[in-house]
């Protein structure tokens, strides 16, 4: 169904300039996305990063500092994060889900280290109005769009350090109405099986892309970072600060400072999906290893343990040698030393996680029983 996608991605021949480079997407949100500066085809002299490398990251797993630390290897030197996110909010989630075209093609851009913005007019005008909500719509069939230039192409085979992270659930939404994604959302294999996993396996092996998957072991500090995230998103209480988009320190400052009445019954709602999408992006992991495509997982907590340096594996991993990274430009959302001093009702949070999860489970909360049992 998509052999445009696939077309793109044959050899290439040696003898290409390349031209200035610019980030993928939206540049102002992210100020470690910047122009590499690269040799051509016959120059070569940095070590390239010899595969495009595909981050797959869960809510809250520290994807935006851990693309900065990517980011900060003179090899790579610019990583997009959150790829899919402007295209799907061009086109609105009901026309991303008769399509997968776009955020392939989007994916396509990235891998030829170009800009998309050019491309979204070309989606508006084959994918036409928004249809109305509830309706079954798939375009799939007749959208097509053109091949890149050959200079794109030409950038793509002399810049090999495509480098971007995106979370898998909006990849596999694209193209909803057409692959049945959302009937099998809620299944455990449901990011291992079907048509989007079909779809993305092919992507996949036809670029010769290396895939990290970013996960947080720590599933209940995802819980309590995502429902503050949540709250803030509509509350927007440190949207006054300066750069509140880029995390800075007045910014992270802003947000300890915050202090929630939690809605209790939401925050274990959102723990329950964080466990359950950590099951299916395993299942993921574990599809595509079998199935020959090079993958592996990184947990936000090894990063910590490694003094916010990348561990030496993933260099390997990437065929690239270790760096020791320089102080990332991402601040840590919140620097409170314990999750009980964000609420209100921490004492009710307790209570309700003491009862959902296992005992192993409940070594997280160990900071709230020590503060309050001192």
């Amino acid at each position: 169904k998509m052999r445009f996608v696939w077309a793109l991605l044959a050899p290439l021949p040696l003898t290409c300039p390349v031209a200035a480079l610019t980030c993928f997407g939206d540049c102002k949100q992210y100020n470690y996305l910047r122009p590499p500066i690269r040799p051509t085809c016959s120059e070569r002299t940095v070590e390239l990063l010899a595969h495009p490398l595909i981050v797959l990251k869960l809510a809250r797993s520290g994807s935006e500092w851990i693309t900065s630390l990517l980011a900060s290897h003179p090899s790579i030197r610019t990583c997009a994060h959150e790829l899919l996110h402007a295209p799907q909010n061009t086109l609105g989630q009901a026309r991303w889900m008769t399509s997968s075209f776009p955020a392939y093609d989007a994916m396509l851009s990235a891998l030829a280290c170009r800009r998309f913005e050019n491309r979204t007019a070309a989606w508006l005008q084959k994918l036409g109005p928004s249809p109305p909500p509830g309706t079954r719509v798939c375009l799939e069939q007749r959208v097509t769009l053109p091949p890149f230039e050959e200079t794109a192409r030409c950038e793509m085979y002399c810049q090999r350090a495509a480098c971007f992270n995106l979370n898998p659930y909006r990849l596999f939404e694209s193209g909803a109405k057409c692959t049945g994604f959302y009937k099998q959302r809620w299944d455990a294999g449901g990011l291992s099986s079907g048509r989007s996993y079909a779809l993305f396996e092919r992507f996949a092996l036809d670029s010769g892309a290396r895939i990290l998957i970013l996960t947080r072991q720590d599933t209940f500090a995802s819980t309590v970072s995502t429902y503050k995230a949540e709250w803030a998103t509509r509350k927007k209480p440190c949207a006054t600060v300066r750069n509140y988009y880029r995390k800075t320190h007045d910014v992270t400052t802003c947000y300890a400072t915050l202090r929630l009445q939690a809605n209790v019954s939401r925050m274990v709602e959102i723990w329950r999906e964080t466990e359950f999408r950590h099951r299916q992006i395993d299942g993921l992991r574990k599809t595509l290893a079998a199935n020959g495509v090079p993958v592996s997982l990184l947990t936000y907590e090894e990063v910590v343990k490694h003094g916010g340096n990348l561990p030496k594996w993933l260099w390997d991993f990437l065929q690239l040698r270790q760096t020791v990274a320089t102080a990332s430009r991402v601040h840590a959302t919140t620097i409170i030393s314990c999750w009980r001093s964000a609420f209100l009702n921490a004492q009710e949070v307790y209570d309700a996680f003491v009862g959902a999860m296992t005992v192993l489970q409940q070594e997280r909360l160990k900071c709230t029983t020590n503060m309050m049992n001192s």
